[in-house]
């Protein structure tokens, strides 16, 4: 099984933040697979800024203008 992420370690991404948009570098990429199908692998971007916390790849865009344009 191959599992492509959207992002790799050290790259920016844009993610929402108390409801604003905000850049973030990925730190460190957790996958979780339950399981043998597709849809049943978690993708999660973490990072540090001040604490750890993370974001979930669904949940994560390239540039603002495409976060913006999912909401």
């Amino acid at each position: 099984m191959t599992i492509e992420t959207k992002f790799k370690n050290g790259d920016k991404f844009w993610a929402m933040d108390n409801n604003k948009p905000t850049q973030f570098n990925v730190f460190s990429i957790n996958i979780r697979i339950e399981g043998t199908k597709s849809e049943n692998i978690k993708i999660l971007y973490s990072i540090v800024n001040g604490g750890s916390f993370s974001f979930d790849d669904k949940n994560c865009y390239a540039t603002k203008e495409a976060l913006l344009k999912s909401l």
